[in-house]
């Protein structure tokens, strides 16, 4: 799912900061229960330059 937000990080001016989620939930009785989330900021798509850059941890 994609999760919509605005927000103020850092200091920085308020921007997108939509979060990509994937959540999975297990059955326990009657309930459902929350067993994994991960979430990352890529809601864009981006290219493959960009991704590695991202995962060298450079800035652009």
């Amino acid at each position: 799912m994609i999760e919509r937000q605005s927000a103020e990080v850092g200091g920085l001016p308020a921007q997108d900061w939509s979060l990509r989620v994937t959540e999975i939930y297990r059955k326990d009785s009657t309930d459902w229960q929350l067993v994994h989330r991960h979430a990352d900021p890529l809601v864009r798509r981006i290219s493959l330059q960009q991704a590695a850059i991202l995962a060298r941890g450079w800035a652009e």
